[in-house]
């Protein structure tokens, strides 16, 4: 689906579509890049070729992995521009398996797996950014407004160093700090994405599942 910026309405419009580009007419101020998990960019950025981060071998942690050496600026699930009167038109995926990229002058976005919903915006930037959250709300469901709840984390006090030995021994010594959930990071698996315990952990998962339920947690 082709649609020219001229032809946007003034209220956000929501289309289904596999891929979509919007003809901006002329290059962007800047791009909103939208990044893939935490540890991904996520900021305004010029409308200039990415750096590819040195070295190589860890640009694939911060970028989703099929788009690690894109160079025009690009981003997860949502991408904005600036224009020249300081509006902005963002492009917003309302499912998880889409990106976005700034291809000169035209704003592109597709699924990877089959078409999907998308919001299309154009306004000053608090607006069409909280359009699209609205947007997702409505789709995905909202976040709870309950208080986060207090965790400790293997991986802040010990990061890969774990085993079943020396978790069993920091759950018994947490006692009754106030602790909700006790989380265990990474460390676990065989390898990097994988679901299966290695050797570190002999009995399993569920087993260190049942000790954590039986602190209460």
């Amino acid at each position: 689906m082709n649609i020219s910026v001229t032809d946007l309405l003034p209220t956000p419009q929501i289309v289904t579509a596999r891929s979509l580009t919007i003809n901006l007419l002329r290059s962007p101020r800047a791009f909103y890049c939208h990044g893939w998990q935490s540890w991904s960019l996520t900021a305004w950025i010029p409308p200039t070729p990415l750096p590819i981060q040195q070295p190589t071998i860890l640009h694939p942690m911060q970028t989703d992995p099929p788009y690690a050496r894109v160079s025009q600026p690009h981003g997860s699930w949502v991408g904005a521009v600036e224009l020249d009167d300081s509006q902005v038109v963002l492009l917003g995926a309302l499912n998880t398996d889409a990106h976005v990229r700034l291809n000169d002058n035209c704003l592109e976005g597709w699924y990877e797996s089959g078409e999907g919903a998308w919001l299309i915006a154009r306004g000053d930037e608090w607006s069409t950014f909280d359009h699209y959250a609205q947007a997702l709300g409505q789709r995905l469901g909202w976040v709870s407004s309950k208080a986060a709840p207090r965790v400790w984390c293997s991986w802040y006090s010990l990061y890969t160093a774990i085993d079943e030995t020396i978790l069993h021994h920091v759950f018994a010594g947490l006692d009754d700090l106030p602790f909700d959930v006790l989380q265990v990071d990474d460390g676990w698996q065989r390898k990097v994405g994988d679901w299966q315990a290695n050797a570190k952990f002999p009995r399993g998962m569920a087993t260190l599942a049942e000790t954590i339920k039986r602190t209460g947690r």
